[in-house]
């Protein structure tokens, strides 16, 4: 009788097609780790930020935090800003202390700087009384709303810290945020307001009397 071998073959022929897809895959990834950390090393790669986010999304935090002493002014700022966008490196005590230095140091960065509060949010966003303190102290008036150098969607961001850490010294900046032209600002406010006060004042239909309400209910 003849055995069939076909089955077997292409069975065979199939898992050596995925072994080799796989590790030409590793290989290319590691290929693309080194492209990228070439980019951040070299001060005229056009795309430092997009390498360096990429790493801090593979949590390549020691190499990034390596480059950071011995770059540029610009690939610094860069450097922050691509680990605050990639949500992690939280838990890794290193990056808090760079986030730290870049935050509080007073040679470290321009006082308003984008690149300043890259560092305050990623602190923030961990409920860091100062950071906190700090993002409010600047928050502005009515007619400055904010003094910071990043969008309204950025600034917005920290007013929600603000609710979800429970921060009340922050109503007044809060409250003149309500007469934003910012959509994302004002919703912001407004749910971080709802987040330390409840019930209070979120009921009235305008922008001015919600805020003549809450100035109400706080001089009382």
């Amino acid at each position: 009788m003849r055995r069939k071998w076909g089955a077997p073959i292409l069975f065979f022929a199939f898992v050596w097609h995925i072994a080799t897809i796989s590790a030409l895959s590793q290989a290319t990834e590691q290929r693309s780790a080194a492209d990228l950390k070439k980019c951040v090393k070299n001060a005229t790669c056009s795309s430092v930020l997009d390498a360096a986010y990429k790493l801090a999304r593979r949590q390549e935090f020691d190499f990034l935090l390596r480059q950071y002493p011995v770059a540029g002014n610009s690939t610094q700022q860069l450097l922050v800003q691509a680990i605050y966008e990639s949500k992690l490196g939280r838990n890794n005590l290193k990056v808090v202390e760079l986030m730290r230095e870049v935050a509080f140091s007073q040679t470290s960065v321009e006082q308003f700087s984008d690149t300043r509060w890259y560092a305050l949010q990623f602190l923030a966003d961990m409920c860091n009384q100062k950071a906190l303190m700090e993002l409010s102290t600047h928050g502005g008036d009515a007619q400055t709303p904010y003094q910071f150098q990043v969008s309204c969607g950025d600034w917005a961001r920290t007013l929600s810290a603000f609710g979800k850490c429970k921060y009340a010294a922050s109503r007044e900046v809060l409250v003149n945020s309500l007469n934003s032209s910012c959509l994302d600002v004002l919703n912001a406010a407004a749910a971080s307001l709802q987040q330390l006060y409840p019930e209070t004042c979120q009921k009235l239909k305008t922008s001015q009397k919600i805020i003549d309400c809450y100035h109400r209910s706080w001089n009382k």
